[in-house]
């Protein structure tokens, strides 16, 4: 046999700051481990070495390299007859997929009444669009800013990762005259020729992307020179408070966090904060303003947001098991109860749609 049963060596990575060991934990069967301090999160493969060697699961796109040495260290990359999958999450890819959330994405993120509309209104102000302009967003999802757009008789053009989404959107065109064309696509490989686009929206999005960077040049990519880009990050993916995070919100969050690390389940990383995805704008010399499209009062409770944690509204639910999960929600209602008294709470705050604009750029 070679290399022995349970054979196990490490390679390291200082670049990548994440570490690989390679354990034979049958005769043949190789497992290799992807330790990520960043995010202290372990990923899992395997290699099959026989006749036609397997290799069961390929990591994240930014371990590719690490995978590929580690299995070298096996066997030539290039004697690899079969790939396969238990399973496949986009988020596994380099993005998280809402494919698990589309039906109730609107409800739970939609705009109120009016709010749709007045958005819509202050984009076509901004960039004054012409019967030929065509617009494109990375993440399009259920369609909440670009079918109103459409509806006017704009071209418009999106991406996104979850099947899913795609569907609500598609629905919500059916008996529609329109020309929006979206597809389920990356968003770091945009499936469409250089300076394709005069507009470019992304909205809620790089927070999500692990490849934020290569996504962003992408947009930059098929944006026309002199284009515009108009960018919204959200404030679902806040660090501190400040005017524009709820401060019930980020007393949950924080909260949920400390429960879920406490029971070894810290929150996943994914993308970029807003704050990394201004600065590379920055050092790419574009021109920013910060403008607001629209500002409404969103009504909550604490029973209301604990609801949201319990039906897995949120992504910080989602990595989870089952069981760990009820101790973890009632963890969380216990200190809800104790710190707020009442789940009637009120939480309500101002919400507004931020948007950066980005000029010379493209």
């Amino acid at each position: 046999m070679e290399g022995g049963f349970s054979t196990c060596f490490i390679i390291a990575s200082v670049s990548l700051k994440t570490m690989i060991s390679i354990t034979e934990i049958a005769p043949y069967i190789y497992r290799i481990s992807t330790y990520d301090p960043k995010i202290d999160m372990q990923f899992i493969q395997f290699l099959v070495k026989d006749e036609e060697p397997l290799l069961f699961h390929t990591g994240l796109k930014g371990m590719f390299p690490l995978v590929y040495d580690a299995v070298a260290k096996i066997i030539d990359p290039s004697q690899i007859r079969w790939i396969s999958f238990s399973h496949f999450e986009a988020d596994e890819c380099g993005s998280l997929s809402f494919d698990r959330v589309s039906d109730i994405y609107d409800t739970t993120r939609g705009l109120p009444p009016g709010i749709s509309e007045q958005i819509t209104d202050f984009i076509i102000n901004l960039v004054s669009p012409t019967a030929e302009t065509k617009f494109y967003e990375t993440g399009i999802g259920t369609g909440r800013i670009a079918v109103p757009i459409a509806k006017r008789g704009y071209s418009y053009t999106g991406v996104d990762i979850s099947e899913k989404m795609l569907a609500e959107l598609h629905q919500k065109l059916e008996g529609v005259s329109h020309q929006l064309t979206a597809i389920k696509g990356d968003a770091t490989s945009i499936p469409f020729a250089d300076n394709s686009f005069d507009v470019a929206l992304t909205v809620h999005v790089f927070h999500l992307v692990s490849a934020w960077k290569q996504a962003l040049a992408e947009i930059r990519r098929v944006l026309k020179p002199g284009g515009i880009y108009l960018y919204t990050h959200g404030n679902m993916n806040f660090s501190k408070v400040n005017e524009d995070v709820n401060q019930g919100r980020f007393d949950f969050q924080q909260r949920w966090q400390d429960i879920i690390a406490s029971y070894d389940y810290p929150l996943p990383g994914y993308g970029a904060t807003e704050e990394e995805v201004l600065g590379e704008l920055r050092e790419q010399g574009a021109d920013l303003e910060t403008v607001v499209a629209a500002k409404w009062q969103s009504e909550l409770t604490v029973g209301k947001l604990l609801e949201y944690y319990r039906n897995k509204v949120y992504r910080n639910t989602w990595h989870i098991p089952d069981d760990i999960f009820a101790r973890a929600i009632q963890d969380l209602q216990d200190w809800a109860l104790q710190n707020y008294g009442s789940l009637d709470y009120d939480l309500s705050s101002e919400s507004k749609f931020k948007i950066v604009v980005v000029r010379n750029w493209a």
